[in-house]
């Protein structure tokens, strides 16, 4: 383990502990163990397959995006990896983010470049998205946002999300639109190694052909509307989850609510990342709730630990299956072990 590795450690284990901490204030275990074993186990049942539904429409979405210069990859391909990445994020988080696009690249023989730049305009997609659901939400309701985050203001969210999304939307504006990477290669690598050179350039190609979805205006309806698609699937099963538990006031979270929550907990996941979000899916789960309805910090815990469990368990049991599935593939984890030695030492 390098001296990076040890240091993300470090901190996650620190985010983990003051979550925890924070979580605990004021709350009676007994309490909380008593409402999980009383939640309605139908009604959750009922939020599986709208999971699982969210991550085959994540797949179909980021198929669309490699439609361009990968136009016969399979669905199936795609949602195994997906599936695999979000485990992976349960034990290292962003490793799934490194791991996704390898098994898939490795299942449809195309080059890693390629799959891995698809990723990075998902991932822009996801900001965006995140951006404008939380820029529409201050100006619907700007009281629900100070409610649940009074700490948060734009200027955070600007710092934490905006800034970092710009930078992203340059680099693929940069990457996509203009020759400045293979300018660059060709001024300092090409006048010292013509090999080396003429690989980079071989990556560049890559990497632009996996962004060429962003210079393609007619597949913007297809991922505008699987977008929104997405994170309808993900507000149900927190609703739903609400509506499982066994006392009125998470049972009164409107859908509406529900939305709001979800932002509050996506914005929570994305600047505080944690193995499985431990910790820190719970904390902002727990405050929302109690801001958005009279919940109290026991109840509301109950209730952010059944919606984590829902969600990030479907997420590792299904990817669990996808890898037993892949493995007979030669996707081993031997080759992932090398795979994140060499993300790390990068």
């Amino acid at each position: 383990m390098n001296g990076r590795s040890i240091i993300r450690m470090i901190m996650s284990l620190a985010l983990v502990g003051g979550a925890l901490w924070f979580l605990l204030r004021g709350v009676d275990l007994a309490d909380v163990a008593s409402y999980m074993g009383q939640s309605n186990l139908l009604v959750l049942a009922g939020t599986v397959p709208l999971i699982v539904l969210s991550h085959v429409v994540r797949a179909i979405r980021w198929r669309i995006l490699l439609r361009p210069a990968a136009p016969h990859v399979r669905i199936s391909t795609a949602f195994s990896s997906v599936m695999i990445g979000y485990a992976a994020n349960t034990v290292i988080p962003r490793l799934g983010e490194v791991i996704r696009p390898w098994i898939f690249a490795q299942r449809e023989q195309i080059p890693l470049p390629l799959s891995m730049s698809s990723v990075v305009v998902e991932r822009v997609i996801d900001v965006l998205t995140l951006l404008i659901s939380i820029v529409g939400v201050v100006l619907i309701a700007p009281e629900a946002v100070h409610q649940v985050l009074p700490g948060m203001t734009m200027e955070t969210l600007t710092m934490r999300l905006g800034i970092p999304a710009l930078v992203l939307v340059a680099f693929l504006v940069v990457v996509v639109f203009t020759n400045v990477g293979p300018a660059l290669v060709r001024l300092t690598v090409g006048k010292w190694n013509a090999n080396v050179a003429d690989r980079l350039h071989s990556i560049l190609a890559s990497v632009r052909d996996g962004m060429r979805a962003v210079r393609e205006p007619k597949l913007y309806a297809s991922i505008i509307a699987l977008s929104i698609m997405i994170w309808m699937f993900y507000v149900l099963p927190i609703w739903l989850t609400a509506q499982a538990m066994p006392f009125s006031s998470a049972q009164s979270l409107t859908m509406w609510e529900a939305t709001v929550l979800l932002l509050v907990v996506s914005v929570g996941v994305t600047i505080a990342p944690t193995p499985g979000a431990f910790g820190v899916y719970q904390s902002f789960a727990q405050v929302g709730l109690m801001a958005l309805t009279s919940a109290t910090a026991s109840e509301a815990l109950a209730f952010a630990m059944i919606a984590w469990m829902v969600n990030y368990g479907i997420s590792f049991v299904v990817g669990g299956c996808c890898w037993l599935y892949e493995s007979r593939n030669g996707i081993t984890f031997a080759s992932l072990r090398n795979l994140q030695n060499s993300s790390s030492s990068s």
